[in-house]
């Protein structure tokens, strides 16, 4: 039997399986969504990453990467 794969990708679209993808929250799947656009000029950058809501999610604030 063929597994289905964690994601999907098509031109324009990411989707997640639920079978996959039901314990992870919106957040955490859009920051994936924006890692993976296919378009370099239009993915998330690494100060977007670090100020997305979903990275600081149970962070103590003195660990949070400073100066992005």
């Amino acid at each position: 039997m063929k597994s289905a794969a964690p994601c999907s990708m098509q031109p324009n679209a990411l989707n997640f399986p639920a079978k996959s993808w039901a314990g992870v929250d919106d957040s955490a799947k859009d920051l994936v969504r924006r890692m993976l656009t296919q378009k370099p000029s239009e993915r998330i950058t690494l100060a977007e990453i670090a100020k997305h809501p979903w990275v600081g999610v149970g962070v103590r604030p003195s660990c949070l990467i400073i100066g992005l």
